[in-house]
């Protein structure tokens, strides 16, 4: 098998496994969609309010506001006895 045969099925291996991929996430989308839905109504005839989206885009990777950050322990700061 030349160089050049081997390239196109590689792409065409590829191209496959993308389509099956893009398949099986809008398949999950549609999944997690329909367990939302379930779950809002079974919330909703337990008399439970509908869980809300969290306030604020605040992750892990985010550093604290300055205002949060406490100042520094002067002790630590000056090595003089």
């Amino acid at each position: 098998m030349s160089v050049a045969n081997k390239s196109v099925e590689l792409q065409l291996q590829v191209r496959h496994q993308t389509e099956e991929l893009q398949d099986f996430m809008r398949e999950l989308d549609g999944w997690e969609k329909d367990i939302k839905k379930k779950d809002d109504e079974l919330r909703r005839q337990s008399g439970q309010a509908p869980a809300l989206d969290p306030v604020g885009n605040r992750g892990v990777d985010s550093p604290a506001p300055p205002s949060m950050i406490p100042p520094p322990d002067p002790s630590l700061l000056d090595p003089t006895p």
